[in-house]
């Protein structure tokens, strides 16, 4: 299958409905573009689907993305609205019609910096909320990391997280789409099962998402480096966590990113344990004699202070203060 030009898919109507605009930005398995859905005059995002180097799995990664997006409706994802393909090449161009992020993604938002205790409780127990839905949903991501989370703002200074890419999620108890394809994902972010190439289940992304959470607070990502080396790093130490963080946070990432996959807890407990410890400093904005934020560390910036990611910028802006209220958990 043929990579469509740029210039040419910007200018392209898909399906008689959807004018395809400029790229917001480009993945692995695709690239993403703002568009206009002419038929509901709304904004959307167009991700065009890059060529099958390898065949039948990369086709069978593109229709378990659309199928996986389709099957799941929750405030914590990034909605799907339209799928279909366009002829070009000889062969059929698949692409995805999905709900447009007025926002940055969380990997943008920490160049600006890390982000207080409190803030990255907050958005850490949304996140594990989405987790517990999408577990709950027999699905698991296996690629958690700060670019795959979007943070929407729709009209106030709440940022919600949306969890986005589910390219190479699988459903729980079934077997990779290829043999070896366990360890698909981003090294920095991979869970130690991942590394090793054994089963991947909902556990795996409760480890990923400890990581993330880590670099939230420390804004550095813990195991940097070349994908090898990046990915060989956790099988020889494990993360190293700030001893200055709430101690009741510095246990949850610690049981988060335990090598054993039992020791973790589920998703839903990370999310009640989070929104307890957003909780504590809500109450109690100072606490001594426990330090409540690293050194320049901040709140979540309120986005409609922030570029949409067309931008691919952040501006002095993301300093701004921005409440993150809790999720509504069962």
């Amino acid at each position: 299958m043929p990579n469509m030009p740029a210039t040419e898919i910007s200018s392209a109507v898909l399906n008689g409905r959807y004018q395809v605009g400029p790229l917001i930005g480009r993945g692995g398995m695709g690239s993403v573009y703002r568009g206009i859905d002419h038929v509901l005059q709304r904004q959307v995002a167009v991700k065009v689907l890059h060529r099958a180097h390898d065949g039948r799995q990369r086709l069978d990664l593109e229709r378990q993305e659309v199928l996986t997006m389709a099957r799941l409706n929750h405030p914590g994802l990034v909605a799907l609205y339209d799928a279909g393909t366009t002829p070009y090449g000889g062969d059929d161009v698949p692409w995805l019609v999905m709900e447009l992020i007025d926002g940055v993604d969380l990997g943008l938002q920490l160049e600006a910096g890390p982000l207080d205790q409190r803030a990255t409780a907050l958005l850490g127990s949304r996140l594990a909320a989405t987790l517990h839905y999408i577990h709950n949903h027999s699905t698991v991501h296996r690629d958690i990391k700060p670019s795959n989370v979007m943070l929407a703002h729709y009209g106030d200074d709440d940022p919600q997280p949306k969890l986005a890419d589910f390219g190479i999620a699988t459903l729980i108890g079934q077997p990779g789409l290829a043999a070896g394809d366990t360890t698909i994902g981003t090294a920095a972010y991979l869970s130690l099962e991942q590394v090793r190439g054994g089963s991947v289940g909902p556990a795996s992304d409760i480890y990923s998402l400890g990581l993330v959470l880590l670099q939230c607070l420390t804004g550095e990502v813990e195991y940097p480096g070349p994908s090898l080396e990046s990915a060989l790093a956790r099988l020889d130490r494990p993360p190293r966590i700030p001893p200055d963080l709430l101690p009741e946070l510095r246990a949850l990432l610690a049981a988060m990113t335990a090598a054993e996959e039992p020791e973790r807890p589920d998703a839903l407990d990370v999310a009640r344990t989070l929104r307890n410890i957003g909780g504590i400093f809500q109450e109690n904005p100072a606490p001594a004699p426990r330090k409540i934020a690293t050194a320049g560390s901040r709140p979540l910036a309120p986005l409609h202070l922030l570029p949409s990611l067309s931008t691919g910028q952040l501006t002095n802006a993301t300093r701004a203060l921005a409440p993150l209220n809790p999720p509504v958990l069962p």
